[in-house]
Order: C-alpha cells, then structure tokens, then sequence
C-alpha cells in the first residue's frame, strides 16, 4: 500500500458554495451535512475506527460538507456579489426538488479519507446551478470541488503525516452502513485562510426546490408574513473543506 503524506494549504480566503441538508435549526451555521443525524452516525463510526492512528485531522462535525463550487478567492469577490450570487443560485435552484443520495462507501485518497454520496449523477443540477450562478455574477465559472470524474463526497479525515495507508484501510474497511441522506439547500459559505483552520462564514442558505415550497406555503390570494425567510434562512450568530 502506498503511503500517506501531507501538503501545506495552498487556498486562502475562498468562497464556496457547499450542499447541505434541512436540519432542525434552520438556518444556523452548522447546517452543512453535518446537521444531518445519519451522516452525523457515520462519521461518529468513522472516527471510532480511526481513533488510535496519528496524523490524521477529523473534519470537525460542526464542517462535514459536500463542495459543489469554488467560486474565487474571497479578496476577487465583493459583497454585493455575494448577493447577486445567492439570487441567482436561488432563482437557479427554484426548480430543482431535494436531492438524495446514499453515503456509506468509503474512498481513500493520499490526503484525505472520504464519504462517497451516490448517485454522482443526482447531484448535476445543484452543482450546474452553481456554476451558472457564479459565472453568470463574476464572469468565471469557479472551480469543481472535485476532480473529473465527478466524484461527490464528505471527508472525514485529511492526512498530516506519511504512514501506511493498509492498517487504515483495515481499520476501517470499504464502507460503512449505507445512509439515505435527503439534500435540500445549498450554502454560501466564505473560507477565511486554509480550509483545516475552520473560519468559515456561511453567507446565505438556498433551499432547493423554493418554487415548489412557496406554492406549498402560499394559500390563492395571499402573501405569506415571512415568506422571505421561509424560503432563505440567513445566517445568524456566531460558530466555533473539499
């Protein structure tokens, strides 16, 4: 088995446009995937199996995440278009229903020990979106969050040393219980310095399928009080990467 080793963060201040699933507490900046119960099991199960091997950083639960876009280095990207952002991808998204995808199989990689989501192909139209988002505002498409062939996924774990990748890979095996995991927003989110060093600052939350909701919530005749923030939660408050 070949080895592990490790890379200094290349990135600083990135915005990044990363799914996330309808938790419980709407719009509170840790409603990555990580907010969801089933993939929270997973990672939980994850880190049990990995807990006596060094040189590892687990992905705080607070961060688990899907990258759908890189959109461009913070200090390239103005406020007001990060809102012109958000519209677009909100108006992008507003036909798109809630994606699901099932997580339990694991991948490994030299730098990072991952969650596969499948199907890949389900997730298209929410990372389209954001890329028709980001060009449409900035002029430039951004960056995938992963490489060609679309490979969706969670990481768990980023390597910080070189050691043997087998007694890791035994440890914790091919995959885990598979979770059915229903995507239903999407999240702006700033990156401030290297990914691992966690100071992100969620911009905006789109919730996918907005259209459908709003007919949902919205009687012949009649406006809702809130229905912006019925639709949209904007982050609020404050908290303690591909």
């Amino acid at each position: 088995m070949p080895a592990w080793g490790s890379h200094p963060a290349r990135r600083s201040g990135i915005l990044k446009i990363a799914a996330d699933d309808d938790g419980p507490t709407s719009g509170a900046p840790n409603e990555l995937v990580g907010a969801h119960p089933d993939l929270l099991t997973l990672a939980e199960d994850a880190r049990r199996r990995l807990a006596r091997f060094c040189g590892l950083h687990l992905t705080p639960f607070t961060w688990l995440h899907m990258t759908a876009l890189i959109a461009g280095p913070a200090d390239q990207i103005s406020t007001e278009q990060i809102r012109q952002m958000a519209a677009a991808a909100r108006r992008l998204l507003a036909d798109v229903p809630p994606v699901t995808v099932t997580f339990g199989k694991i991948l490994y990689h030299p730098e990072a020990i991952m969650l596969s989501a499948r199907p890949a192909e389900a997730l298209i139209p929410v990372l389209e979106a954001a890329r028709h988002a980001a060009r449409e505002v900035t002029g430039n498409p951004g960056r995938a969050g992963n490489k060609l062939p679309l490979t969706p996924h969670v990481t768990i774990a980023y390597s910080t040393a070189r050691q043997p990748a087998g007694p890791i890979i035994s440890a914790l095996g091919q995959s885990l219980p598979e979770r059915r995991v229903q995507i239903s927003s999407v999240s702006l989110v700033n990156q401030i310095g290297p990914e691992r060093n966690w100071n992100w600052h969620p911009e905006a939350t789109i919730r996918l399928g907005a259209t459908e909701l709003y007919s949902a919530l919205v009687a012949p005749g009649r406006m809702p009080a809130r229905c912006g923030l019925s639709l949209v939660d904007v982050w609020r408050g404050n908290s303690t990467s591909e």
